[in-house]
């Protein structure tokens, strides 16, 4: 035999082995997606939507309630004040502070005016989530509740102002689950163990909201407060100033080495707020008055009290200014240091500061004090007046200091910058509430002799100014507008945004509020990174919004919202595995996007006879680039499928409109007898092909030995 016919019977053997194996698969993919080149008929695809499952329409128009108060402005019942405070409202709707004018206080019942106020607020307060309450109007206007306090007695001392026993306080529109006359012998708020007659405590020291006071006496100045206030709040005298602070000390009693060996220098207690609440994050100096006990370690910052020095530093801007020492109802006693008299004559122009007087009677504002002279001022002074209206207390020895005075300014700011309420009147209230909940408060009994002391903090330290109004601890930033120029919002839209600076940087608890021209009114807030979720109610419409938050400057704008009908976008599956198996995971990958509220349902629809009968597998969002996917596990056989997608608004869309996809699931075994073929098959290769090789050889073998004889 030839060698080239040896050569052919290899070549035909294994074409017919090749021939004779179907299932060995040489490379590629016979499973991948295609796309069909008939289209069902629509009225087919009608039908297989309208059969699918799915919830109606959201409707999110209650979440757009207008009148959900958060603020009680109290009015007197004057024309020119309600105007006045009718404009003030809608500013800090604006701000995201739903305010409601209240004027008809003398309409609730009560025995008197502090009452009927009171129960006026209860009231509200009982339908909506009211958090602030701003009194407008000195205590000629808007009068004050005077409680049974006897401190004075208990030592032997006297008040400077009015009464011995009866003491001034608004926190009696604050604390509003008590009867504060429980007895009925017209001595209001007073302690069970102190001639009470029920010897019940006549209040529960948890206040239920946040209270301050414009203490205005005419139109004029009620119109200077709210502008100052309104100016303050966006930001646009925004500069270095709102970084300062300014700890002004004085000595409250000289130290001795035998007994007081503090002797209550105030410097300890600005340090250690300073160094333990501030710390670097604003630019402070501190003043103050040397004794041989204490001197502070930062020289750099720390000199010694001067009116003249603190004068200068007042007026050149300072956001936040602590006074501790001795006082009157017209002065901060160290040094002289600050006076009504000097008040008219202060400088810092559009630069108001929050003044924490911890002393003696600062804020005596149902006579006349150093409080209310600050904070009418109309572009200086003060923005915010927290003192006491009486005398206030402190005891020899507090090396902790806890106790009456010092407990609460230290745990006033500890709430503003440890537990960041830059609110003024929330951390005022809020330190109240901590005071209460103190070690040294809750050692303390009901029979403690000095209780009417301990009180007399919580009772007395009051506010002069707004108590929603977020203090400055640094310079006020512009924020990034909301939108992208040109940007078209769509009803119902959901956005996730984080709202920034004009730097980029993320603004922490920033607040978006919106509002439209018929009545439609929502606030959001952001987290600590400044992101936030919100969406649009239905309908076209235009909306206002505003964006503000601690530390930025106001910013506002408008845009408008445009009807959504257009239906979602479906882009191209893609299915993994590329070979997918019977019984095994087949996952289906798909894109969906909407122009407006968001998908509502995405569905997979398969079938293997050409949709005649067929089954549906809802899509699970993934919440990365507009993915959905379902993962399933099929039997062998040849699909058909598409995606239906719904949006909220019911607008859908369907790849069965521009054409069918296949896929084929192939056996589960069927890969075991194909390698088990081809094995065989290959063996059997070989051993034909040896056997040949064999033949051949032996054949070449014969020939070449006939040759050689």
């Amino acid at each position: 035999m030839s060698r080239r016919r040896s050569y052919r019977i290899i070549i035909f053997t294994l074409i017919i082995v090749f021939i004779s194996s179907p299932l060995i698969n040489i490379g590629g993919s016979q499973f991948t997606t295609i796309s069909s080149v008939k289209a069902l008929d629509s009225i087919h695809i009608d039908k297989i939507i309208s059969d699918l499952p799915r919830e109606e329409i959201i409707q999110n128009e209650s979440d757009w309630l207008p009148d959900q108060y958060e603020m009680l402005l109290i009015s007197p019942e004057n024309s020119s004040f309600i105007d006045a405070a009718q404009v003030f409202a809608e500013w800090k709707r604006q701000i995201g502070i739903p305010t409601l004018v209240v004027a008809n206080w003398s309409d609730y019942g009560g025995v008197d005016g502090p009452e009927k106020i009171r129960n006026a607020i209860i009231s509200y307060y009982g339908i909506f989530p009211i958090k602030w309450v701003l009194l407008l109007g000195d205590t000629e206007i808007i009068p004050i509740r005077y409680v049974f306090n006897p401190d004075a007695q208990i030592v032997g001392d006297n008040e400077p102002l009015g009464d011995i026993n009866e003491k001034p306080t608004d926190y009696y529109y604050a604390e509003l689950t008590s009867d504060w006359n429980l007895d009925g012998d017209g001595r209001w708020g007073e302690h069970s163990a102190f001639n009470n007659t029920s010897y019940i405590p006549e209040l529960d020291y948890n206040p239920e909201v946040y209270v301050g006071r414009f203490p205005v006496d005419n139109i004029q100045e009620l119109y200077d407060l709210f502008n100052k206030t309104m100016d303050y709040e966006a930001g646009i005298y925004a500069g270095d100033w709102m970084n300062k602070y300014l700890a002004l000390s004085g000595i409250s009693d000289a130290p001795d080495p035998s007994g007081d060996v503090d002797g209550e220098d105030e410097g300890i207690l600005n340090q250690y707020i300073l160094d333990n609440s501030v710390n670097n994050s604003m630019d402070w100096t501190h003043m103050l008055d040397y004794t041989s006990y204490y001197t502070p370690v930062d020289s750099e910052r720390v000199m010694n009290l001067s009116k003249s020095i603190a004068l200068e530093a007042i007026n050149n801007g300072s956001s936040i200014i602590v006074y501790a020492g001795h006082g009157s109802p017209s002065r901060f006693s160290a040094s002289n240091v600050l006076s009504t008299g000097d008040v008219p004559g202060l400088s810092n122009q559009n630069m108001p500061s929050f003044i924490f007087g911890d002393a003696c009677s600062t804020n005596s504002y149902d006579y006349d004090s150093l409080g209310e002279e600050l904070i009418k001022q109309p572009e200086t002074g003060a923005i915010g007046y927290i003192g006491s209206m009486r005398l206030s207390w402190y005891y020899p020895n507090d090396t902790a200091l806890e106790q009456c005075n010092r407990g609460l300014t230290k745990l006033y700011f500890n709430e503003m910058f440890n537990n960041n309420d830059f609110q003024q009147g929330k951390a005022l209230y809020e330190s109240k509430k901590a005071y209460v909940s103190s070690r040294w408060f809750q050692s303390r009994d009901l029979n403690f002799t000095y209780f009417e002391m301990e009180r007399k903090s919580i009772l007395s330290y009051m506010l002069l100014g707004d108590p929603s109004v977020y203090i400055y601890t640094d310079t006020a930033q512009l924020i990034s507008p909301l939108f992208p120029e040109n940007m078209v919002a769509y009803e119902g839209s959901n956005y996730v945004i984080q709202i920034k600076t004009a730097l980029e940087t993320p603004v922490p608890y920033a607040q978006l509020t919106l509002w439209s021209g018929d009545g439609h009114y929502r606030v959001f807030a952001a987290n600590e990174e400044g992101k936030m979720v919100f969406n649009l109610p239905l309908g076209n419409r235009s909306f206002n919004y505003s964006l503000s938050g601690h530390n930025m400057v106001y910013s506002s704008g408008s845009f408008d919202v445009e009807i959504d009908d257009k239906s979602p976008m479906i882009e191209e599956t893609e299915i993994t595995p590329d070979k997918p198996k019977a019984d095994k995971i087949t996952i289906f990958n798909t894109t969906i996007n909407d122009y407006g509220l968001g998908i509502c349902y995405g569905y997979l629809i398969l079938s293997m006879d050409d949709f005649n009968s067929y089954t549906y597998h809802l899509l699970t969002p993934k919440y990365a680039d507009y993915k959905y996917e379902v993962v399933l596990k099929l039997v062998d056989g040849h699909y058909q499928y598409g995606i239906v997608s719904f949006d909220y608004m019911g607008n859908y869309n369907s790849t069965l409109y521009t054409g069918v996809s296949f896929i084929t699931i192939f056996p589960a075994t069927q890969e075991i007898i194909t390698i088990g073929i081809s094995i065989i098959l290959f063996l059997s290769i070989v051993v034909v092909t040896g056997i040949i090789v064999f033949l051949t050889k032996k054949e070449k073998t014969f020939v070449s030995n006939i040759i050689n004889i």
